[in-house]
């Protein structure tokens, strides 16, 4: 491990992955053309390999959801890899010419929706956000995202890439299943405040990978070298950083080990983000942009997607509702409670020093108003002292329950017994 805190660990990583990002992209460059694209498509295998060893190396040192998190990740970048590899070997790393979706295609869904999964297990489990909740964000902020993709895109999509429902399924799913991923990644960083370069890293890389499969999405059957070369690029930089957070992880594991057993900082209340609302403007956005054109109006797909998304934010808003009802009777009850402890004994039950000489005070004021005799009655416990030291202190605290109730069933209801401490009671 090199010498220096976790972030300049962090650093010298980082410094020897940009290296070869930086040295093996002006080969690509120097050699240019179709050889150029053909090592760029190669380079990006082995940056995916490499993300997987340094995935798996962080599952060694790590624990609990945290470890099966990292290994979900490695796993998902050796998928990635397998199936690019095949395309390479095969034909084209976007697919084969005149075939789409291929099975490379459909095969590179795995990693977005695998890296979801992984990220739901390295974050911290919080109460204010269960996985439910987390689950609906994640799916109001898909349906949004394909209902501006395809208002906005669609129209003007490759004829590769629509030929049939099933490839522009897949034509649209595997850039809206990044952003989703990135968006609830966004919204996670906000609870974990333990290893922040890690989740920069993660972050980085998960919007790297959004660019590179947004980039080969629009540039399918109409790229240059140059512009597939610059879309590999892009997956270059996303396992450059996801091999960096795993071997980072490796390297400083005694401090990830101190983070994780310290559990999460306490989180920040501020002002609520707007990300997760971000979405929702941008499809109300596409809608009225449609409506706006000439005769424009949504077709069938559009329309469902738009109903879907109207019961997503409704359900969401209820259960807001819902949690802010039951959170609202909870604070009733917690203040009630409170209010009780601060005026009455809490293993006796009767009321202690305070609201007795409140009410004393009170009782004294009404004379001056109506001449009335008012009576005080201090009671000792002999030998109280006796019990504690030989029978214990639990024999003690029944004995004084014990005398508590005695005494309540004595007095009258307008009266006041109250505590005032120890063996000391007193009656108003």
């Amino acid at each position: 491990m090199p010498a220096g805190g976790p972030h300049r660990v962090v650093a010298v990583v980082g410094l020897r992955r940009a290296t070869a990002f930086v040295l093996l992209a002006a080969l690509t460059i120097a050699i240019g053309g179709e050889s150029g694209v053909w090592l760029a498509k190669l380079c990006a295998v082995g940056f995916a390999m490499c993300a997987g060893i340094g995935c798996l190396r962080a599952a060694r040192h790590t624990r609990g959801g945290v470890r099966t998190g990292w290994t979900v990740l490695g796993i998902a970048s050796w998928s990635w890899a397998a199936a690019h590899l095949v395309a390479l070997l095969s034909a084209d790393a976007f697919g084969p010419r005149g075939s789409f979706p291929s099975p490379t295609d459909v095969a590179g869904l795995a990693f977005p929706i695998a890296a979801l999964v992984a990220v739901c297990l390295l974050a911290p489990r919080s109460p204010d956000r269960p996985l439910p909740r987390r689950l609906l964000d994640a799916l109001t902020v898909g349906c949004a995202l394909t209902l501006a993709v395809w208002v906005l895109i669609v129209d003007g999509a490759p004829a590769a890439a629509v030929g049939s429902l099933a490839a522009l399924v897949v034509w649209l799913a595997n850039p809206l299943c990044d952003i989703v991923l990135l968006t609830v990644m966004v919204l996670t960083v906000a609870q974990d405040r333990r290893l922040p370069w890690r989740w920069a890293l993660l972050g980085g890389s998960m919007l790297a990978m959004t660019v590179a499969d947004g980039a080969a999405t629009m540039l399918r059957g109409v790229a240059s070298p140059a512009a597939i070369t610059l879309a590999h690029w892009a997956w270059w930089a996303a396992f450059c950083l996801l091999t960096t957070a795993g071997a980072a992880t490796w390297a400083t594991r005694g401090a990830v080990a101190a983070a994780e057993r310290a559990g999460s900082a306490p989180a920040r209340h501020g002002r609520p983000g707007l990300l997760p609302y971000l979405p929702l403007a941008v499809a109300a956005g596409a809608v009225a942009v449609e409506y706006g054109r000439d005769g424009g109006s949504l077709d069938t797909v559009g329309t469902v997607l738009t109903v879907v998304l109207v019961v997503l934010v409704l359900v969401r808003q209820y259960s807001m509702l819902r949690d802010n009802h039951r959170l609202a009777r909870a604070v009733a009850a917690r203040e009630l409670e409170l209010h009780h402890m601060a005026f009455h004994d809490t293993l006796t039950g009767l009321a202690n020093r305070a609201l007795f000489l409140d009410r004393l005070r009170h009782a004294l004021d009404l004379t001056l108003r109506v001449p009335r005799a008012v009576s005080v009655v201090f009671v000792d416990l002999d030998g109280f002292k006796t019990v504690n030291d030989t029978l214990g202190h639990a024999a003690g605290d029944q004995l004084l329950v014990a005398v508590a109730r005695r005494m309540r069933s004595a007095v009258r209801a307008t009266d006041t017994l109250a505590r005032l401490g120890g063996d000391e009671f007193a009656v108003l």
